[in-house]
């Protein structure tokens, strides 16, 4: 989860609101699905070790918070080294670690050189920000398009190699953990061919190689808040897509997660203490191909929450990847990234391109859904919440605030000015898509399962919207919540 509106606490991040249950100690998440390690398989490298050291505590960071896929991944390494050390070398997970920041990846690079965290989580596509060129042919267009591929690309011999240039810089890379495979969404309209994104803007996560791709598509990047005022749509993958209809059979390349660790750090630990964090590296890595959902796994689940995927016509993807092939050329001329290029282009043929849910969408009734077409507004008090039995602070604070809705053919945005809390008198804002049948509104937060809210609307003689029945699948003081957001919106255009 990678932008400010999904890794906020508030209203407008109710995913990561329903887990803030999770305790501090970083062994206890619900978004661990594996549960912990195993203390099975490999015999720890701390059985065998010489003099007794210190205990070590190390910090781990990353940009996102702790329900997003690579917080769960990192909980996982925790468990491990502390099984492999017997408790001599602990992992403390640092969530957030470059503050609410757009382009927060960058920051996460410069703060693992600088030795601000000890170990870091950071997707390979930001390391280019500071010159490492060997990660970048991970992002070439159209080369890794496939579940399959993506688990060949993260095994060695190809692991090591594009882990080579981040010695360069200061850090020493320990393993690569896939995320996903990215596709686009369009926001108006499916991003399925060249001319759909001429002279637009995409929200996308800042890496000079996802900008080279899009450029010679025709169109600009940002690293903002989505918009679909603004932009075209998003690059993205189903776990995390803001809104959009999605494009199955174009997958630009994949999310790779690289953990590094400070060559400072790396060089005061013990043969034993580095030998350790390896092989809990590896576990990790193989952890995570064996249960992380396949790409028609997610779509499936992004369609069942309210997600719209369609797919490109042949000729359309044969275009996609005509336009970007000066990207891979460019690549292939490289005398650092052209060998690893070559190395990836031969690992992963014969693994074919992704095959998941090519075309799903929702049971909106189309007059239903341009009748509720317009801007609305609506004020939520901390006083409104206890009274329908809101105890959680937290819930409270975060749940307060002028809002301003913005309802456009299934897709809403959400600006809120917080009234309540550390977060007064800031601003926030959220994306996501909406369904209606008759007078049955559901609202997703999220394409993840228990982010949804259902309600009746009626639209009044002003325009305005009354809800009532409304059901949140969120648990919690934050479905209590829901009846009070829910409730009346006053239309203002």
């Amino acid at each position: 989860m990678n932008p400010t509106w999904q890794r906020n606490l508030g209203l407008l991040a109710l995913v990561a609101a329903t887990l803030t249950a999770c305790s501090a100690d970083p062994d206890s998440s619900s978004a661990d699905q594996q549960g912990t390690p195993s203390s099975s398989g490999a015999a720890s490298p701390a059985a065998d070790a010489g003099p007794a050291v210190d205990p070590v505590q190390l910090t781990l960071g990353t940009g996102d918070a702790k329900d997003a896929p690579s917080a769960g991944q990192i909980r996982w390494f925790a468990h491990r080294v502390t099984q492999l050390t017997d408790g001599a070398i602990t992992i403390k997970p640092v969530y957030l670690a470059a503050g609410h920041v757009a382009r927060f990846e960058p920051v996460m690079v410069q703060q693992a050189i600088h030795g601000d965290l000890d170990l870091a989580v950071v997707a390979a596509r930001a390391w280019d920000s500071v010159g490492v060129r060997t990660l970048a042919p991970l992002q070439a267009p159209f080369v890794v398009t496939s579940d399959q591929a993506m688990a060949r690309v993260v095994a060695d011999p190809i692991r090591s190699d594009v882990l080579t240039g981040l010695t360069d810089v200061g850090v020493v890379g320990l393993s690569l953990w896939p995320e996903g495979l990215r596709h686009p969404f369009g926001f108006a309209a499916p991003l399925n061919e060249p001319g759909d994104y001429a002279g637009g803007l995409v929200r996308a996560p800042y890496s000079r190689a996802t900008k080279d791709m899009f450029r010679s598509l025709g169109a600009r990047t940002t690293n903002g808040t989505p918009d679909p005022s603004t932009q075209v749509g998003a690059e993205s993958q189903y776990s995390s897509a803001p809104a959009g209809a999605a494009t199955a059979n174009i997958v630009f390349f994949p999310k790779i997660n690289v953990l590094v660790a400070n060559a400072a750090v790396d060089a005061s630990l013990t043969d034993e203490q580095r030998d350790a964090l390896t092989q809990a590296a590896d576990d990790t890595r193989a952890w995570v191909l064996g249960t992380m959902p396949t790409d028609d796994e997610a779509a499936r689940t992004f369609c069942d929450q309210g997600g719209k995927i369609q797919a490109a016509s042949r000729a359309q993807v044969e275009a996609m990847v005509e336009a970007t092939q000066p990207v891979r050329d460019a690549m292939a001329a490289d005398a650092v990234q052209g060998p690893i290029l070559d190395e990836i282009t031969q690992a992963v043929a014969g693994s074919g391109a992704t095959t998941s849910l090519s075309d799903c969408g929702d049971p909106t009734d189309a007059e239903a859904l341009a009748a509720l077409n317009g801007d609305y507004t609506f004020t939520v008090t901390a006083d409104a919440g206890r009274k329908v039995g809101v105890t959680d602070q937290d819930v409270l604070d975060n749940g307060s605030g002028h809002y301003t809705a913005h309802l456009r053919d299934g897709t809403w945005t959400l600006d809120q000015v917080y009234t309540e809390g550390p977060s007064k008198g800031t601003e926030d804002s959220g994306l996501g898509d909406y369904t209606v049948e008759g007078d049955l509104f559901t609202w997703y937060w999220s394409h993840e399962p228990g982010q949804n809210v259902q309600a009746r609307v009626t639209v009044l003689p002003d325009g305005s919207l009354e809800f009532r029945d409304v059901v949140s699948a969120e648990g919690g003081d934050w479905a209590t919540m829901a009846t009070v957001h829910f409730s009346r919106w006053h239309r203002v255009d």
